[in-house]
């Protein structure tokens, strides 16, 4: 497995064990974005799918994985960072795909979010590059699981409630995990393998246990305002499972960094 120089460009690899399928997203780095020949997702080789820059990604059994790629730009949105309105985008078009949005299996993102530990385990020395933006996009999208990684740190922050004690309907609890660099001197967490079944299957006296551990929240949720505007309707980066991107699931899953630009340079060459 090829090691990072730095931990500036980390990217996901997320293997669907038995179907043999790996989903990659996108650049963190402008020096890095020539070898992806385009924005929106595509395959590379037979099972080597990378995702595009943002969307959600649907397998047949129906796992859900949200994804964005890049640094929180702020108003700036190109091939490495994604802005406020990107992901107010991303958000409007998962949660209104649904007649009831209950939340995604899995959020992937680079940064990590902002504030992510109040509430539960501390961390020895707190984030350089987290996200309001991503904070509010987990806030939303309630996924079980959300991986991390551009801090190069080992983290797992104990569960968090998706409602308010006392307040309203019961919800299922988040998990969130930021993954260290592979080969790291440490021997820091840089893999995470667990079997997941999707949400939808799974009944709601189990998908609401809550750990004997559980916080609150630790994101306040902003209502994300979508600048028309930015959209292009032209652009299909919200796969939900439709053409070619439409792989077999299954329950054993793997998600790991891995260098994968040695692969993306072998293509131009």
């Amino acid at each position: 497995m090829p090691l990072y120089e730095n931990q500036s460009n980390p990217l996901y690899l997320l293997i669907f064990a038995t179907a043999k399928l790996s989903c990659f997203a996108g650049a963190n780095e402008d020096s890095h974005a020539q070898y992806f020949m385009n924005d929106e997702g595509e395959d590379l080789c037979e099972n080597v799918t990378y995702l595009g820059r943002k969307g959600l990604f649907t397998s047949t059994s129906g796992l859900t994985v949200a994804y964005l790629s890049g640094r929180d730009g702020g108003d700036k949105s190109d091939f490495t960072h994604f802005s406020k309105s990107d992901v107010a985008m991303v958000c409007e078009k998962i949660t209104s795909g649904a007649s009831r949005f209950t939340g995604v299996d899995i959020l992937l993102t680079s940064p990590w979010p902002h504030n992510v530990s109040q509430y539960g385990t501390q961390l020895k020395q707190q984030p350089k590059d987290d996200s309001r933006n991503v904070a509010n996009m987990a806030a939303i999208l309630k996924p079980r699981y959300h991986f991390s990684g551009l801090e190069g740190v080992s983290y797992d922050r104990n569960p968090y409630r998706n409602h308010k004690l006392l307040v309203g309907s019961q919800q299922h609890v988040s998990r969130f995990s930021a993954l260290a660099e592979v080969g790291n001197k440490e021997k820091a967490k840089f893999m995470y393998a667990f079997n997941i079944v999707p949400m939808k299957y799974i009944e709601k006296s189990e998908l609401y246990k809550q750990p004997v551990d559980t916080t609150e929240c630790p994101y306040k949720q902003q209502v994300p305002e979508v600048k028309e505007d930015r959209a292009d309707p032209t652009r299909n980066e919200f796969f939900y499972g439709e053409g070619p991107r439409k792989r077999a699931g299954n329950s054993l899953s793997c998600i790991l960094w891995f260098d994968i630009e040695a692969k993306l340079k072998s293509r131009q060459n």
